[in-house]
């Protein structure tokens, strides 16, 4: 198409129409059904394969449970008609239920470590004045962390280990 006030040749329809049409016909195309000797159906409307063969293999193995059925049946009965054999005992012994006198003597004779690092604050040895106070035997270490961990890599079994710190990072 000629435009005679411009002097300029423009084409009919303007190139990002033609880009459009020319997706559109592409689109369209790409849903038409294609008669037989065309592309595969698609796969939603084919049978799952998997799921088929679970049903075989499920199918076979209850024919066989099936005819083994009598004969596990036939031997439990065997089996609990011969005189059963004394069994070994594997289990552990019951213990009687502690009693509070015990469970207090066992706070009593508890191994305890405490690490306690309150020098930064106003709060004091909180710790140890509250394990003194209930009568119980501990190591205190303070805020010396050597000793602290030389008394937990000892080959003391601690029943107890307290830290009382304001820095998390430094323990």
């Amino acid at each position: 198409m000629y435009n005679e006030k411009d002097g300029v040749f423009m084409p009919p329809f303007p190139r990002v129409h033609v880009a459009f049409l020319a997706l559109l016909i592409v689109a369209l195309a790409c849903n038409v059904p294609v008669p037989d000797g065309g592309s595969p159906p698609p796969t939603a409307l084919l049978p799952d394969a998997t799921k088929i063969t679970l049903e075989i293999q499920g199918t076979a193995m209850a024919q066989v449970l099936t005819r083994q059925a009598p004969e596990a049946t036939q031997q439990l009965a065997q089996a609990t008609t011969q005189a059963p054999a004394p069994a070994a005992t594997t289990e552990a012994p019951v213990t009687a239920q502690p009693t509070s006198r015990d469970v207090q003597a066992l706070i009593r004779n508890a191994k305890i470590l405490v690490y306690e690092d309150a020098a930064a604050t106003s709060l004091g040895k909180w710790v140890k004045s509250t394990l003194d106070l209930m009568g119980l035997k501990y190591v205190h270490v303070g805020d010396a962390i050597g000793d602290f961990m030389s008394d937990l890599n000892s080959s003391t079994h601690w029943d107890l280990i307290i830290v009382a710190a304001e820095s998390r990072k430094g323990v």
